[in-house]
């Protein structure tokens, strides 16, 4: 099961239906299994006030169920007890699934089901993948407001249970007016999208390949940028040149650069740049990545103020690197939702 930050009673919601993806409230089975996740978050939260509050600037306070009851207006009884309380927020939380995988294109990858048990699940990487690219739809007419994160996934038994700590009070309801209607309107404006984008089997493994690359890890090194430009070169190179980049990249990357403070000749320094430090991870060569760091450094970022106490300089580098990829590639998956013929000429154009 998969949480997300939204909360209240819904219908259950389709997001995709090639995908078979949708959220839900959940099923009488789960509530109970909640409950005790949640009461595990108040004890942890308790050690944290008695860790944390020792300190000056610390006021950790503990969450107050029945009040997070009573500013939601989840009941309308006049008393409860804090275990009904807990119950009710249960009953409230909004998880994301594959509710339909009969009719799902996720049955070319596995005939029996949709997230095998030593897999991911499905959904989380699908909310991380729609999350991930979120940045690239800049006009507000998909994104109305953000995507929703996840605050739970029962295959992280590992970490801490984070149910309560997002739920809304008095004056995040205040601030954050109709949030859940809006996320829950981008997700699904989202997975109209990627149904749409979904025409052939070939469709799919594109789209999914895509999920699972951008799921594996987000630590920006270079194994990131690696990944990162591979998904950029599947998309924007001619597969008819037989892999071969140089050039073709040169013409094609820099017009998915769309930050104002980039001049033409610093787009064209960006991708040469970035086009040969991923073939110098590729192949292993650790001083030829080195001096393209250096070039790098020299010529796009000359005066930066490096912190060498939260990153050394190499990763601060990486980091610069990736974020700028990353804005890129949004900008691309964009466009291979809303106009992949347009994408399509690029791909194909010499």
């Amino acid at each position: 099961m998969i949480l997300l930050n939204i909360y209240g009673k819904i219908e259950e919601t389709i997001i995709s239906k090639k995908l078979g993806i949708g959220l839900l409230n959940l099923r009488e089975d789960w509530v109970e299994v909640f409950v005790d996740d949640m009461k595990e978050e108040m004890l942890l939260r308790k050690n944290d006030i008695k860790k944390y509050n020792k300190y000056d600037g610390y006021t950790l306070k503990q969450y107050k169920p029945l009040d997070i009851v009573k500013d939601n207006g989840w009941s309308k009884e006049g008393y409860l007890t804090e275990d009904q309380a807990l119950r009710i927020i249960s009953q409230n939380l909004i998880g994301i699934e594959v509710v339909n995988f009969k009719n799902s294109f996720i049955k070319y990858k596995n005939p029996y089901l949709d997230s095998p048990t030593c897999e991911k699940n499905y959904a989380h990487k699908f909310i991380n993948f729609i999350g991930s690219i979120q940045s690239g739809f800049k006009d507000g007419n998909v994104i109305i407001n953000q995507i929703p994160f996840v605050t739970y996934s029962s295959d992280d038994i590992h970490n801490k249970p984070l149910i309560l700590n997002f739920t809304f009070n008095k004056q995040d309801l205040k601030r954050f007016e109709n949030y859940n209607e809006n996320c829950i309107k981008s997700i699904t404006n989202i997975g109209k999208l990627i149904d749409d984008f979904i025409l052939t089997e070939k469709d799919f493994w594109l789209i999914d390949y895509i999920v699972n690359t951008l799921f594996e890890g987000d630590e920006y090194n270079s194994y990131y940028i690696f990944k990162i430009m591979s998904l950029i070169e599947m998309l924007l190179i001619n597969p008819k040149n037989n892999g071969k980049t140089f050039g073709e990249l040169e013409n094609k990357l820099p017009m998915f650069i769309l930050g104002e403070e980039f001049s033409d000749g610093d787009k064209l320094a960006f991708t040469s740049i970035v086009r040969r430090l991923r073939n110098k991870i590729g192949h292993g060569d650790y001083n030829g990545i080195q001096k393209i760091l250096n070039e790098y450094r020299d010529r796009m970022i000359p005066n930066y103020n490096y912190d060498e106490f939260e990153y050394s300089i190499e990763n601060w580098n990486y980091l610069s690197i990736s974020i700028t990829l990353k804005e890129i590639l949004n900008n691309i998956i964009y466009l291979m939702l809303t106009n992949r013929k347009r994408l399509k000429k690029i791909q194909y154009a010499n």
